[in-house]
């Protein structure tokens, strides 16, 4: 069945609360996955793993008196596709010199949904290097790229590139060099 599952089964007279199991061991060997008592006869589960499961009932009266377990049964949940988040964010090249471009890459854990992943940009020293507000992961993809503008500059400075999306964030460093200095060198040689 599609998640979360739900368990109903037929109510029985006198029955104050159920105890509901679920494991995935048909002998519900501890830890078991749900244990859990309820008043209705019926349970909506936990999302499950994709593996075989077993789940069996038993009723209580006001008592306190339980009854006997149900026959056990068992069920196959189908996978919860996981929604993607950003599982990292790269800089090519990761040092150059102030007035150039790097290229940024952030990548997602599975593919975008469809209308794609929007993901939030950052520069934690935005007088050094500029991103974009945001880049697109379209639909299907697990990455995009982005361009990282710097300035030139007159001592060796960094600058954290960021990205959010998915409640992740991910982040690297970029460093900005001044240009090299050029230098005349001349020898006199005698003799």
């Amino acid at each position: 069945p599609a998640q979360p599952v739900a368990l109903d089964w037929a109510d029985v007279s006198a029955a104050a609360t159920y105890r509901v199991q679920v494991d995935d061991s048909s002998n519900f060997s501890a830890p078991l996955v749900v244990d859990q008592m309820v008043t209705a006869s019926q349970l909506t589960a936990p999302i499950l793993t994709a593996r075989r499961q077993w789940w069996r009932v038993r009723a209580i009266n006001s008592a306190g008196t339980t009854g006997p377990w149900s026959s056990v049964r068992s069920f196959t949940p189908q996978a919860v596709a996981q929604a993607p988040v950003l599982s990292a964010l790269t800089l090519s090249p990761a040092s150059l010199v102030g007035g150039g471009a790097s290229q940024g890459t952030v990548t997602l854990t599975s593919a975008a949904p469809s209308g794609g992943a929007v993901v939030t940009l950052s520069s934690g020293n935005t007088s050094v290097a500029t991103v974009p507000a945001s880049v697109t992961v379209t639909a299907g993809a697990t990455g995009a790229t982005f361009t990282v503008a710097t300035t030139p500059v007159s001592t060796s400075s960094s600058a954290v590139i960021g990205g959010s999306f998915g409640g992740v964030t991910r982040s690297a460093t970029l460093t900005v060099t001044p240009p090299g200095q050029s230098a005349s060198l001349t020898v006199t040689a005698t003799g």
